[in-house]
């Protein structure tokens, strides 16, 4: 996972979680470790634990809404944290 570290300044510094919806454990632990270290997180809006087995939940509208508004939250950020699998900490290290 190649991650760009900003380091905060009297900003917040916004970042958006960005990855396969089926790493969902591995959001929420991202999510909550850069909320807490000070960062404003963008997430998925939604999650497959939220809704019945599959993706047939949606039409391809709201799919492509869904999309486009992922979109409109990257450009919004200071940075993109990717999300490939891997739990890793601050320091670089996998956990």
């Amino acid at each position: 996972m190649g991650v760009l570290w900003l380091r905060k300044g009297t900003l917040t510094v916004i970042v958006t979680l960005c990855g396969s919806a089926r790493f969902e454990e591995l959001y929420h632990y991202w999510n909550e470790r850069l909320t807490l270290a000070g960062y404003t997180v963008f997430s998925l809006a939604v999650f497959p634990s939220q809704k019945p087995a599959g993706k047939s939940w949606y039409t391809e509208e709201q799919k492509q809404e869904l999309d486009a508004a992922h979109m409109r939250k990257i450009a919004a950020s200071d940075a993109v944290f990717v999300i490939d699998g891997r739990r890793i900490d601050f320091r670089g290290y996998v956990v």
